[in-house]
């Protein structure tokens, strides 16, 4: 497929988090505070950004991020790329402005853009399989349609971790273990429930008798990321098996204490609002996922991006905080999600039609989720009703109420639209984006034609 054609699908999917910033919030405060100590003051502590954010872990003393440092380090180089330009504006981090431009920078660079590349790199993979139209669907469907939309524009680890896995599988694809044990290992440094993937893409490689032979290397270029996340527990926890989760302050996510990290099975309860329920219901907000199922045939790829999605639901439905408190959809199955974009692009080659009626609802409402306030509040039962349907009404797009530098929730919006700079506001301010995908689409069209 055309570079032309692939650098349309990566702005398609890019373009959402260029126009809205959703902000910070404990878990992007959390990651961003262990980008800046590493950038300013060389250190893992994050002592001094303690206060901004409740995901913390306690040592010695000392406050550090909870998190898997990957997406943090990440930050950190795009922030050391970031910060020097804001200083030579005239910005720096007294300013008001600093934390709204910044962090917006950063997140592009470490999250949405590795986002949007994984994009246009698996769309190559699927129009070569089945044809440029289903592959722009599934492209579409994945990260358009579902709640990697939202994930893409904030400062999380769940959608790099699936782009990583998703990069591991075409590496597979194209027999290259080296770099797929690479991207896997990298996976396992951003989040560690990617273990559950890498072990997945292992499988996969030993059920290959071409690359069975070749494992090893896979394994060996995995050792890299893996010894970078050792040495950070170490410096951090003491001891490079500990990680930030066994250090929790006392009185705080008791549920972790239970099963292994807060693992203890699935309910009744969890599985029905993750799937189809109204709090976090996946298929809910996202009925065009369920293509996956319909596009079902034999096949390992098929196998694997069915397997790899069901591990990370059910993992998702037996941790104790499964609803993932401020959360859009199951966001721990998140990882799980990229390789779907298989058997869906399968479905869409097959009913065109009725595929479109699916995906059109499911932009609709994952647009409107992106649009106003993602990370919908454990008390907002019904976030379509409560959240972010009440923020549409209110004219409120970018709704956010969380500085990177406060812990609280402000009495103000924190978040922004990109055209707000320019004076235009609210709804109208997403009124450019039709022109702006039309030209993409045309731009696509033309390009696949050639």
């Amino acid at each position: 497929m055309s570079r032309s054609a692939r650098a349309a699908v990566a702005l398609m999917v890019l373009l959402p988090q260029l126009w809205i910033f959703q902000g910070g919030g404990w878990n992007q405060n959390s990651r961003f505070a262990l980008a800046r100590a590493l950038v300013v003051r060389g250190s893992v502590q994050i002592d001094p950004d303690a206060d901004t954010t409740g995901d913390v872990a306690v040592r010695g003393g000392h406050v550090y991020c909870d998190k898997a440092p990957g997406v943090s380090f990440l930050a950190a180089a795009a922030l050391a790329l970031v910060g020097p330009l804001a200083a030579a504006a005239g910005i720096d981090s007294d300013q008001p402005r600093w934390w709204r431009l910044v962090p917006y920078l950063v997140t592009l660079l470490s999250i949405s853009l590795p986002v949007a590349l994984t994009a246009a790199a698996l769309f190559g993979e699927l129009a070569v399989r089945f044809a440029p139209g289903p592959a722009l669907f599934a492209i579409a469907a994945v990260f358009l349609g579902s709640p990697l939309l939202a994930y893409a524009g904030l400062l999380y680890g769940h959608a790099l971790a699936a782009c990583l896995l998703a990069l591991g599988f075409i590496a597979l694809s194209r027999r290259r273990v080296t770099l797929a044990g690479f991207a896997s290992g990298c996976a396992i440094l951003v989040e560690y429930t990617a273990a559950l993937g890498a072990l997945a893409l292992l499988f996969y490689a030993i059920s290959d008798r071409e690359l069975r032979g070749k494992v090893w290397t896979g394994a060996l270029a995995a050792l890299g990321p893996l010894l970078l996340l050792a040495l950070y527990d170490r410096a951090a926890f003491g001891s490079p098996f500990a990680i930030g989760y066994s250090n929790l302050p006392g009185g705080r996510y008791t549920g972790m204490s239970s099963g292994f990290f807060g693992l203890r099975g699935p309910t009744p309860q969890s599985l029905w609002q993750l799937s189809f329920g109204e709090h976090r219901g996946l298929f809910r907000y996202s009925p065009v996922l369920l293509l996956a199922f319909a596009g079902l045939r034999r096949g390992r790829d098929i196998a694997l991006a069915i397997g790899l999605f069901l591990a990370f639901f059910l993992l998702n439905a037996s941790y104790a905080y499964w609803d993932g408190h401020a959360s859009f959809g199951p966001r721990h199955a998140v990882p799980g999600l990229v390789l779907l974009c298989i058997p869906i692009a399968a479905a869409a080659q097959r009913w065109p039609r009725a595929s479109l009626l699916l995906l059109v609802p499911s932009l609709l409402a994952c647009g409107l989720a992106w649009a106003t306030r993602p990370e919908a509040a454990p008390s907002d039962w019904n976030p379509l009703q409560q959240s972010w349907l009440h923020f549409w009404r209110k004219d409120a797009i970018g709704a956010s109420i969380f500085w990177f530098n406060a812990k609280e929730p402000l009495q103000y919006r924190s978040g922004f639209v990109l055209p707000m700079f320019v004076g235009l506001d609210g709804r109208l301010a997403l009124l450019p984006l039709l022109p702006l995908y039309a030209g993409l689409l045309f731009w696509f069209r033309r390009a696949v034609r050639r």
